[in-house]
């Protein structure tokens, strides 16, 4: 779970305030905002005069409701051609719609910004039968949609797409998984995102992004849990696909047992944090990939990027210095961090950090501080209404000698006060996206 192939120790901080899972909430979130009152309908897209010069262009479609990355609707169009599109958006306050035509990205990409020509955007919020034309870059675009009020029919929210799910004859490729597990674990992860739980495993890259990913893009979770368990892979919005093998499908969600304690994955987490460390890997595959070492910030990067759909995606590495015997970053500044992590979780944004463990309790790093541990830090939360959140998570705050901040790791919300010097010395990196 740790970048450059270490292996993370749980954390051994006695005064860490963990949110452990009690059973699903008796109110859930959907009970509480209630239905939202406006549906973009995509119909049809026509290209009145491509961008590129030869061949069609490959256009992708994103759609980002209330701020956050919703689906990327991708095809080939050329000039004179349409493409009927039958998608429907639900949304508070408005959707916008941005048209690429896909390049050969380079892998700098995903760190950098979107290379792809952005042929044009446009906000959703008024009902009615609407036009907009996708101008930029010498291409012409016409997108037909309409705003409605009240259901257009068919599952939109993400609890209903969750229904749409249980209610499905899908009989799912993973024999040793439990639908109605997964359907009910799925349900709590909606309602308290920071259940994710990786147990026993090196994956706490993809427990930390796919806990931004619930908690800023829960249709797209759902799409992806119902995906990987129906058809074993999940196209991503740049085309790549999140792919499983036969051997991993076939084993038992991972169980270890150590000092009389057992902990099993849950049957959901199972599913996609084993799913995208297996997707990842270059050599090893199945369910004993994850004894090989743990996720690169490079990969972090790109599942941010891929899956969860940020365009902007950085990282702020400290290279390595020997101080005093110990081998730590350098250039790490808690100012200067607890800044950039508070500027991109200020524009909905996600940001991750690449640890020592020891940054995670009351204890001083080891002789040798390393990147072993991957945790999504969080700031004091403005949610949508009716997101409960747990009253441990606090605003990244410095005073002269600490640093109070929260994190969601193994599966719950840590509050931590940590040492500015421990901070320094163990922070690596910081991944940022939004």
């Amino acid at each position: 779970m740790a970048s450059f192939s270490l292996r993370a120790r749980a954390p051994r901080s006695p005064v860490s305030i963990r949110t452990e899972a009690a059973g699903p909430s008796p109110i859930s979130v959907r009970d509480l905002i209630g239905p939202r009152r406006k549906v973009l309908m995509l119909d049809r897209l026509t290209c009145v005069r491509k961008n590129d010069l030869i061949g069609r262009d490959e256009i992708r479609l994103e759609i980002w409701a209330d701020g956050q990355f919703d689906d990327a609707l991708r095809m080939k169009l050329g000039k004179g051609r349409h493409k009927n599109l039958g998608t429907a958006v639900e949304f508070d306050r408005n959707v916008r719609v941005v048209l690429f035509d896909e390049d050969i990205s380079q892998p700098s990409d995903i760190v950098r910004i979107d290379r792809d020509d952005e042929l044009g955007s446009h906000g959703f919020t008024a009902v009615g039968d609407q036009m907009r034309a996708f101008r930029r870059n010498g291409a012409h675009y016409v997108l037909a949609a309409r705003v409605v009020e009240g259901d257009p029919g068919g599952a939109t929210t993400a609890w209903e797409l969750a229904d749409d799910f249980e209610a499905s004859t899908d009989a799912g490729r993973w024999p040793r998984l439990s639908k109605a597990r997964i359907v009910a674990q799925l349900r709590d992860r909606l309602a308290q995102p920071w259940l994710v739980d990786q147990g026993p495993t090196n994956t706490c890259g993809p427990a930390a992004v796919v806990f931004e990913l619930i908690r800023r893009s829960p249709r797209r979770y759902v799409r992806l849990v119902r995906s990987l368990f129906k058809d074993a892979d999940f196209t991503m919005k740049d085309g790549s696909r999140i792919t499983t093998s036969m051997r991993l499908r076939a084993a038992p969600a991972r169980t270890e047992t150590e000092d009389g304690r057992t902990r099993t994955v849950p049957d959901v987490d199972w599913l996609v944090l084993a799913a995208l460390r297996e997707s990842a890997n270059v050599v090893y595959a199945g369910p004993r990939a994850f004894d090989r070492g743990g996720s690169t910030h490079w990969e972090v990067a790109g599942w941010l990027y891929k899956l969860n759909g940020y365009n902007r995606v950085r990282y702020f590495p400290g290279p390595p210095r020997l101080i005093a015997g110990a081998l730590t970053p350098a250039d790490v500044s808690a100012p200067s961090w607890l800044d950039r992590a508070r500027d991109v979780l200020d524009k909905n944004g996600a940001a991750i950090a690449s640890v020592d463990s020891s940054v995670l309790g009351t204890d001083p790093p080891d002789w040798w501080s390393k990147p072993e541990h991957l945790v999504a830090v969080l700031d004091r939360p403005q949610p949508r209404d009716g997101d409960p959140w747990p009253t441990e998570v606090a605003p990244l705050e410095l005073d002269r000698s600490t640093v109070r901040w929260s994190v969601f790791t193994w599966g719950g919300i840590a509050r931590e006060q940590t040492m500015r010097r421990h901070f320094e010395s163990g922070m690596w990196m910081l991944i940022t996206a939004y």
